[in-house]
């Protein structure tokens, strides 16, 4: 599961962007992460909404409570996160959590 994303500017076409995906539990510790590319930036445009899917696996016998996904984007193959801009267009962080996603037995 991934929010989508606008794109703002045509990024540079020789880098491949990869989302990361963390399933958190109720400490933030880590349950499953999967990593993948999104479309390549060749076929961006501004004002483009990029989604991409993304399967994550609760544990077999997952206990009731409040879960999180932590949801970012990096520069590949150098691995160098992309930072969210806020609303001014200012680097930010480097991912954004969504909490809660809450598990009921």
């Amino acid at each position: 599961m991934d929010p989508g994303m606008e794109a703002h500017r045509h990024p540079t076409e020789d880098v491949t962007y990869h989302w990361f995906n963390h399933l958190l539990d109720e400490q933030g510790g880590m349950i499953d992460q999967r990593d993948g590319p999104s479309l390549l930036p060749a076929h961006w445009r501004a004002g483009d909404t990029v989604f991409n899917w993304f399967d994550l696996h609760l544990p077999s016998e997952p206990s009731s409570g409040d879960y999180g996904m932590r949801v970012g984007m990096y520069a590949y193959p150098a691995v160098q996160n992309v930072p969210l801009l806020d609303s001014g267009g200012a680097p930010g962080e480097e991912w954004i959590e969504i909490r809660p996603l809450q598990v009921a037995e």
